[in-house]
C-alpha cells in the first residue's frame, strides 16, 4: 500500500469521526519517482531534490 493509499484511507476514517472534511494531495503521487516513494519523501523533500 503507497503511502497516498494510507493517508487517504486514515483521511476518511478521520473525517467521519471528527465530522470534518480533509483533503490528501496526489502531487506526490503523480510526480515522485519509485525511489522517492521507497524513501517516503514529504513535499519540501520532493522540492529540494527537484532544485539539485
Amino acid at each position: 500500500m503507497s503511502n497516498y493509499v494510507f493517508f487517504l484511507d486514515y483521511a476518511k476514517q478521520a473525517e467521519l469521526y471528527y465530522d470534518i472534511r480533509l483533503r490528501i494531495d496526489n502531487t506526490l503521487e503523480l510526480h515522485a519517482t519509485e525511489e522517492q516513494k521507497q524513501r517516503c519523501i514529504d513535499i519540501v523533500d520532493f522540492v529540494l531534490d527537484s532544485a539539485r
